[in-house]
């Protein structure tokens, strides 16, 4: 798998959790990277671009991101299409909010603060499922 080729969005509205999600992904030879600021900015970006992967935050200014990925399934992808892997990034660490998000497909949950390899390690996981 070639890395360069994996799309990925990343959706924060924190240009500097945004920045360093960026990094650390472009460190690991991932350069395919797209950033929106908000959920309502990555829905207009789905409706032009298919990404392979998408993190995602949770409590972002014009909404959540629990309602983000429950419109990215109901608006960009039927049954058995091939979805993007969805990791969510987030302050956030609630069992209840985990299950909520684990039912609507998030493929992964990664615990703000995080660093460089946890954002990796879930790439890596996500692009060897896609490009097996």
């Amino acid at each position: 798998m070639d890395k360069k080729s994996v799309s990925i969005l990343v959706v924060e509205d924190s240009h500097f959790m945004s920045g360093l999600i960026e990094k650390a992904l472009n460190s690991a030879g991932y350069s395919n990277t797209h950033i929106a600021i908000s959920g309502n900015q990555a829905l207009k970006m789905l409706e032009k671009t298919t990404f392979d992967i998408i993190f995602l935050d949770i409590n972002m200014n014009d909404g959540d991101g629990i309602s983000t990925l429950a419109e990215i399934n109901r608006k960009f992808y039927n049954e058995g299409s091939l979805k993007p892997k969805c990791i969510i990034v987030s302050a956030v660490d609630q069992d209840d909010v985990r299950k909520e998000v684990s039912g609507l497909g998030a493929f992964g949950y990664i615990h703000k603060p995080f660093n460089d390899e946890d954002i990796v390690n879930h790439a890596d996981k996500a692009a060897s499922v896609i490009f097996k």
